[in-house]
C-alpha cells in the first residue's frame, strides 16, 4: 500500500506498531527508564 501512495495500512494490520505509535511508546518508556537510572546507586565495580 505504502510504494502505491496510500502510506501505511492501518495499524491493526501490521505486524509491528505504526511509525507514530512505536515512537510514542518508546518515548513514554523512556522517561521511566530515565528516572530509574538516576535513582539508582552506581555499581561499584572497582572490587
Amino acid at each position: 500500500m505504502a510504494a502505491t501512495g496510500g502510506g501505511q495500512p492501518p495499524e491493526f494490520l501490521l505486524t509491528h506498531p505504526a511509525h507514530g505509535s512505536r515512537i510514542e511508546a518508546l518515548q513514554d518508556a523512556m522517561e521511566e527508564a530515565d528516572a530509574t537510572y538516576r535513582a539508582t546507586t552506581p555499581a561499584d565495580c572497582a572490587g
